[in-house]
Parts: C-alpha cells; structure tokens; sequence
C-alpha cells in the first residue's frame, strides 16, 4: 500500500476532497486527509484550512477546527476568519464571536457582509433577537445582514420593521436590501400576511419591478389571497405582457379559491 508521504498532492486536491467529507460517516477520512496535508506542509494553506474547519465545524468538532485555523499562522486572510465565525455561529457558540471579531480586528482584518451575516443569522436563528439587534452598526452592510437573516428564517414581520429604520435612517437600499426584501414579500404572503407583504412593496422607495410583483403573486397563490393577488397579477401583467406563466400563476390562486366562474 502507498504511504501518505508517497501521494502527489496540492492545495487543491485536498480542499476539493475535504469538502466532500461532510457528515460524520466521512470524518474519519477527513482526519486522514488533515495528516496528509500536515505531512506535505499545506495544512497552512488557506483553501484547505477553510475546507477542514468547515468539515470539523459540521460534526461540532471545536477543537478541531480551530486547531485547523490556528495552523495557517500568518497566511490568514478575511475568508479564512470567516469561517471560522461562522463555524462557531453555526454551532451556537455565540459566547465566543466577541472575542474573536476583537482578535480578528487587533490583527488587521475588516469585518464584511459575510462576517456579519455569519455573526447575526447565528443570533437569530437560536432566538436572541435584541443582542442581533445590539450588534448592529450604523451602516448599510450590518442592516442589510441584519435584513437577510430576518427573510432566511422567515420572520417578516421583524424584516418590516427594520426595512423601515433602514429607510429612516436615511440608507439608499442596494441590490442585497432587496433580495432580503424580495425574500420577506415571498415568506410574508406564504405564511398568509399578504396585506403585510403588500404594504412593503408598497413602501419601497423604488419602483418595484416584475420580480417583485411575482414574489407577491407566488406568495398569494400559496396563501390562497385573490383580492391582493390579483393587484398583483395586474402589475405583473401590465409590465411581462407577454409571460404566460403570470396566467398560469393567476389561474392556479382562482382554483385554490374555487373562483372558476369569475
């Protein structure tokens, strides 16, 4: 059999491998790819760093994944720091980011859109609602984090909420203000909040376009709301005159609430 020292290997190879090892039924493999890459002087490398943290992080291996991290030395770059936040997020390890977001600014790296993403959908998803909220700093790119983790666990109406401040604030929305508000409109009229949804499309300083007309229209047809889906369908129409999947849509809410004769 050939020895580990014997495989030709690169960063590459190993990052790809080790991001097929998720799940516990492959952690035994991952811990032999993390020999192989200590023995060919890669387990420095960020690519397979991140590849293992994330590996150690899905099986709730902390020691491990941060032993991952702390091999890099001084090849750390923002990706790798995030990883190794969001791992910890993921984990619910939320006592420990302070800390580490400290240690990561001391060391010269800036906090981005993934870090904060990582540090407020962790704060979100275990229900610590008001410390997501504290972390919150006066620019567009923790409110839009703020936004998004709001949309990916469905609470619209928190997600409103803080749309508007975003707007009192004075911030002009970009391109991830609105998917996160794109996200909301859907879960909204999903969950039967269609008067909800429509008040935030309503209230978009822009004028919404076909996508977000059609993740209301969606969110009615779900919910079975003909009166707002039909506002909907209208604007819809009259901007994708053309689209017939907006007949498909309109006809499938009419027979979810049995209005074939209108």
């Amino acid at each position: 059999m050939q020895k580990l020292e014997e495989i030709e290997v690169d960063s590459y190879t190993l990052g790809s491998a080790l991001s097929a090892c998720s799940g516990k039924g492959s952690l035994r493999l991952g811990k032999v790819i993390h020999c192989l890459a200590i023995i060919k002087g890669l387990n420095y490398n960020p690519f397979v760093a991140e590849a293992l943290m994330e590996m150690y992080f899905e099986t709730n291996d902390l020691k491990s994944a941060n032993q991952a991290f702390e091999e890099v030395a001084d090849n750390k770059d923002t990706k790798t720091w995030n990883t190794l936040i969001l791992g910890y997020a993921w984990c619910n390890h939320m006592d420990v980011i302070l800390a580490l977001l400290k240690r990561m600014s001391d060391e010269g790296f800036d906090l981005n859109i993934h870090t904060w993403n990582g540090i407020i959908s962790g704060h979100v998803e275990i229900g610590h609602y008001e410390v997501a909220l504290q972390l919150l700093k006066p620019n567009l790119i923790s409110q839009n984090a703020m936004l998004t983790a709001y949309a990916m666990h469905g609470l619209g109406e928190e997600g409103i909420s803080l749309f508007n401040t975003i707007l009192a604030y004075g911030f002009a929305p970009d391109e991830v203000t609105f998917l996160s508000v794109l996200s909301l409109v859907f879960m909204l009229g999903k969950c039967g909040k269609t008067s909800e949804a429509y008040e935030v499309v309503r209230k978009m300083p822009v004028e919404p376009d076909y996508v977000t007309w059609g993740a209301l229209l969606g969110g009615c047809v779900t919910s079975g709301d003909v009166k707002i889906g039909e506002v909907a369908a209208e604007k819809l129409l009259a901007l994708e005159t053309d689209n017939t999947e907006n007949f498909i849509l309109l006809s499938n809410m009419d027979a979810r609430s049995e209005r074939w004769d209108d």
